[in-house]
Order: structure tokens, then sequence, then C-alpha cells
């Protein structure tokens, strides 16, 4: 038997990195605004990042990272991701 080809594979969905900030914030009781104040972010752009209109970058990972006392990378990997099944899809 061929073992299977993971490369090939296409996802049924794109996850994106808002729908994750979005339960992350949840779990810690947290709104939007919060996150904002505690980024120096302007709520709009947390807001769309939550809103799936607005995807995360460096900057954003690094600030959103550090007021969640959350590695960066975590963020960047979600977004890229995502990036990479909506390719596939």
């Amino acid at each position: 038997m061929k073992p299977c080809d993971l490369s090939q594979i296409v996802p049924y969905c794109a996850v994106h990195v808002g729908e994750i900030l979005k339960d992350e914030l949840t779990a810690r009781s947290m709104t939007q605004k919060d996150l904002a104040m505690l980024t120096g972010l302007q709520p709009s752009i947390i807001s769309d990042i939550v809103k799936q209109k607005r995807g995360m970058n460096g900057e954003y990972a690094l600030l959103i990272g550090n007021a969640l006392d959350m590695d960066a990378t975590f963020w960047m990997n979600l977004q890229q991701q995502y990036d990479l099944d909506c390719a596939r899809i």
C-alpha cells in the first residue's frame, strides 16, 4: 500500500486567526476593547481581525502575544496555516 501524501490533502475549510483570537478572548473573559488597551492597537484593528476582515501580521502577533502572554509565533503560524489552507481549497 502506498503511503498517503499529506501535502496533497485539501482541507474542508480554513480557520481564520480571528476565530482563534475570539475564542481566546472569550476564555479569558476579555473584551476586544480590553485587548486593544493592552496592546495599544486601535479597537478597530482588533475588531477587524476577530471579524475576519484583517489578517495577522508580525506587529500584531508581537503585541497580542505580549498582551496575552503567548508566543507571537503561535499567531503567525495560525495565519500561515490559514493562508495555505485557502490556497489549497
